[in-house]
């Protein structure tokens, strides 16, 4: 019984392997063997591939009622990546940087920016389908499982799919709102937006108009009680 296209497919999403550029070429980032230049695409295709390979090797399996305790193995080993801890900054921490530093005029930030961005993406989407293999392993049990999705403030949605309804970053946000960008921010950290699946991200932090306009339709005052930060002396 050939068990390798499960475990290596595995292996894949838990591991967090990156290289920094060289210099000032971004294009040299590379994790997990994708570099930048290629985008999280590059790797959706490589792990939606891995995932089928996978499936097939556990529908094999499930046949034998025999085969239960490497099953049991298997969902061990999806318990454990899912409770890896991955040392990366969330997006809601990048958010914070870029409203207190002006990026565009540091090229050095802008860069690790860029990289980190990258690398949210891809953690993101390696979740994803472990999320979809422990779904697939509960179906052929029979059991019910509520997939995991990617979180809303990291879905990963083509950036090249501009749209009307999206509303970009804390400026774009700001301006929806009709508000400082400080307020914004302080918005986006409360979670609230989060919470309502306005808020997902895909190169950086967007936002959904038209879910935005039913909360804000729906309760005029949601944000009221936020408080902006105090900015400490320097």
């Amino acid at each position: 019984m050939d068990t390798s296209a499960i475990f290596d497919f595995l292996a894949e999403l838990s591991r967090c392997e990156y290289s920094p550029h060289s210099g000032d070429c971004i294009e040299d980032f590379i994790y997990n063997g994708i570099p930048y230049n290629e985008g999280v695409e590059a790797y959706n295709i490589k792990l939606k591939s891995m995932l089928i390979s996978c499936k097939n090797a556990l529908t094999a399996i499930m046949l034998d009622s025999k085969n239960q305790p490497i099953i049991d193995a298997i969902l061990t080993q999806v318990e454990e990546i899912e409770n890896q801890f991955y040392d990366i900054p969330d997006s809601n921490h990048l958010s914070s940087i870029e409203q207190e530093y002006d990026c565009n005029k540091n090229e050095s930030l802008l860069k690790q920016i860029k990289e980190v961005r990258f690398l949210i993406e891809m953690v993101e989407l390696q979740k994803n389908y472990l999320s979809q293999t422990k779904g697939y392993i509960y179906s052929l049990q029979g059991k019910q499982h509520t997939q995991v999705p990617v979180r809303p403030e990291q879905e990963i949605i083509n950036p090249k799919e501009e749209s009307d309804n999206i509303i970009k970053g804390v400026d774009g946000l700001a301006k929806a709102l009709h508000c400082g960008k400080t307020k914004a921010n302080a918005i986006i950290q409360s979670k609230v937006l989060e919470k309502h699946k306005i808020q997902f991200y895909s190169g950086g932090l967007r936002f959904k108009k038209d879910m935005l306009d039913a909360l804000l339709q729906e309760n005029p005052d949601v944000f009221k009680n936020i408080r902006c930060p105090h900015k400490v002396s320097k």
